[in-house]
């Protein structure tokens, strides 16, 4: 999948798989359906704190870490800030 290159220096894929879902499945389905994201190649991921998808998120994340070290470190994870729920 071909990547961006931020002004941090590191690469972002340019395509993303989105996490909100409505109705929001059970966290076990979320978890085997971003697993299965991984397994075919996606490693950027959007998502924000009102999707309610952040648990099923982290344990993908750690399930897919246990994996495979080298392709975790290629993930890249899009959070959105709410205002009223950030603090400086």
């Amino acid at each position: 999948m071909p990547d961006v290159a931020l002004n941090t220096g590191h690469n972002m894929p340019v395509l993303g798989f989105g996490t909100s879902a409505n109705p929001l499945p059970p966290n076990e389905a979320l978890v085997s359906i971003f697993v299965d994201a991984i397994e075919v190649g996606y490693r950027h991921f959007d998502t924000a704190a009102v999707y309610g998808t952040e648990e099923a998120i982290g344990r993908c994340g750690q399930s897919f870490k246990a994996s495979s070290s080298q392709e975790q470190k290629r993930t890249f994870h899009h959070f959105k800030a709410m205002e009223g729920r950030c603090t400086p």
